[in-house]
């Protein structure tokens, strides 16, 4: 589903990822970890293409842009909106779109638009969110219900890939424990899940796959129970105190 060949991204002469090469299976969720710096935002950003690269990065057959689903650190969502509304921005559908599609999907416009706001809601379930808070703004919202929104935003994009940046941040340990529930919940055989984090614990439950990084580089990759014994990893990674973004 995603294949990366010698991926190199620079910022002067700093190199912040350095010739990395990743596949991740379609139906994989795999999880990215690593001390400060090392990279891993970096990744997400140049498959994104939202910062420049070399290499070569393929999304399900072919080279080039792909439908990604992603959510960011800071949960990026618009709080003057709705949850529903906020979800329903992420729908691919654009039918009736501009003054003339409009005009002749008329007969149409209502059907869909009900058919958008039924999806929308479907995601917010599986995301974990509150069916009373659908229509409330997200302004109103606690951190875990935003992380949710931006979850089921993402969906709706009907991606390919979907990028979790540290989606567990801020959350406490009984929110962090229902987002395990929402990764295994969102596992489909249509795409792949690659998520960033530091809680270890939610790495072992969430994920099939650990991929870590150090300086740029990829250092170490394996399941969950193995991962953690790497003496690489231990010496990059675990023996580094509180580790954050």
């Amino acid at each position: 589903m995603l294949s990366v060949e010698n991926l190199t991204v620079r910022f002067g002469q700093v190199v912040a990822v350095d010739n990395v090469t990743l596949s991740v299976a379609p139906g994989e969720t795999v999880g990215i970890v690593g001390p400060n710096g090392s990279g891993k935002s970096t990744f997400l950003n140049a498959v994104n293409r939202l910062v420049p690269s070399t290499g070569t990065i393929k999304i399900g057959n072919r080279a080039g842009p792909g439908r990604i689903g992603r959510t960011f650190q800071t949960p990026q969502v618009h709080p003057e909106l709705t949850c529903l509304e906020n979800v329903m921005l992420g729908s691919p559908d654009r039918t009736g779109t501009g003054l003339f599609g409009a005009w002749l999907g008329r007969p149409g416009a209502g059907r869909a638009e009900r058919e958008r706001r039924e999806k929308a809601a479907e995601y917010l379930v599986t995301a974990n969110v509150p069916t009373s808070v659908f229509h409330e703004q997200c302004d109103s919202q606690p951190l875990s219900v935003a992380r949710g929104v931006e979850i089921a935003r993402a969906l709706a994009r009907e991606p390919q890939i979907i990028f979790l940046d540290e989606p567990a941040a801020g959350l406490n340990d009984d929110e962090t424990s229902d987002l395990v529930d929402v990764i295994r919940a969102i596992r489909s055989p249509d795409r792949c899940t690659v998520v960033i984090e530091h809680k270890i614990d939610f790495i072992d439950r969430a994920t099939d796959r650990v991929v870590v990084f150090e300086a740029g580089k990829l250092i170490a990759t394996g399941p969950p129970r193995e991962i953690w014994s790497h003496s690489r990893v231990v010496e990059a990674y675990l023996g580094v105190v509180d580790v954050e973004d």
